[in-house]
């Protein structure tokens, strides 16, 4: 029996959204006993197809029939794309989250699947537009849970030759020289405006309580609750690079559990094993709406 299609529509170059076709109960101006979240959004990893991460979408959209679902595409052009250009492109994010806001809806929560370390870029970004100028009064007791599969990587120019140099060995030869040019550049423009370092930030954001400013303000400071989802033998995302993030997520107390797969490539996991990759997903979830239960 085949998933249902999580009917992508196009809200930009880099947006998509899916609706949930039956509303759950709605009662009390837009309260819910639907214990799926609101919304949930797809980070997708760099150059990612749209059809690929449609399979993401079906799996998320049958476990959550109720949930809108956004997907948010990332290509290279992050890397040298501006500020201004970034926050554009994930406006339409910001406002479906303001609608889930205001109708009340946001009380159900969201669940942030984030893939690789370009999916983590874009999550940077979303967070710096909620982090300036809302007006909107946070939901303290909206469910919040975040996925980090395959992230975060570490060392910028590391993660970067990891992730676009090609396989093959005489045009890998032609092709790192350049890779390690424009990362330099990218660096030096970064230091001189007066940016941390991209990779510095990511595994910053990681750890922040609020990930998702005005939208819930956490009360639990463990929270939200996190899953990683990584494999010893991914060859873009070291797994020491991500072990080295949970070990410092525990330090600071937070609420972590951990999916390892001792074989699988970058963003392959669920592939390779479906039932225990999201088997995982629904114990995260289940485990943000017990952290809101228990301080209600």
């Amino acid at each position: 029996m085949s998933e249902p299609s999580s009917k992508l529509l196009k809200l930009n170059s880099q947006i998509y959204v899916s609706e949930p076709q039956s509303a759950p109960p709605n009662h009390n101006g837009g309260n819910t006993s639907s214990s799926d979240p609101a919304v949930v959004i797809i980070f997708s990893w760099i150059d990612a197809r749209l059809s690929h991460v449609q399979k993401y979408a079906d799996s998320l959209r049958s476990t959550f029939p109720t949930s809108t679902i956004v997907v948010v595409m990332v290509t290279a052009a992050f890397y040298v794309s501006m500020e201004k250009s970034r926050e554009k492109i994930l406006s339409p994010v910001v406002d479906i989250l303001r609608r889930e806001q205001d109708n009340v809806n946001i009380s159900r929560g969201v669940l942030l699947f984030v893939m690789s370390n370009g999916g983590g870029f874009q999550l940077m970004t979303l967070r710096k537009l909620l982090l300036r100028g809302s007006t909107h009064v946070p939901a303290s007791q909206s469910p919040i849970a975040l996925v980090y599969d395959s992230t975060p990587g570490d060392n910028g120019l590391e993660s970067a030759i990891l992730s676009n140099a090609p396989s093959n060995p005489l045009i890998r030869l032609l092709v790192v020289p350049l890779i390690v040019l424009a990362y330099g550049v990218l660096y030096a423009a970064d230091f001189l405006a007066g940016n941390r370092p991209l990779f510095e930030e990511l595994r910053s954001t990681y750890l922040e309580a609020d990930i998702l400013p005005s939208i819930s303000s956490p009360t639990n400071a463990k929270a939200p609750p996190r899953l990683y989802v990584y494999s010893k033998k991914d060859k873009m995302t070291l797994s020491k690079h991500v072990e080295s993030h949970i070990k410092e997520a525990k330090l600071l107390g937070l609420d972590v559990t951990v999916e390892v797969f001792e074989n699988t490539p970058h963003v392959a996991h669920a592939r390779q094993d479906p039932d225990r990759y999201w088997g995982a997903v629904k114990k995260v979830w289940s485990r943000a709406l017990q952290q809101v239960q228990s301080q209600l």
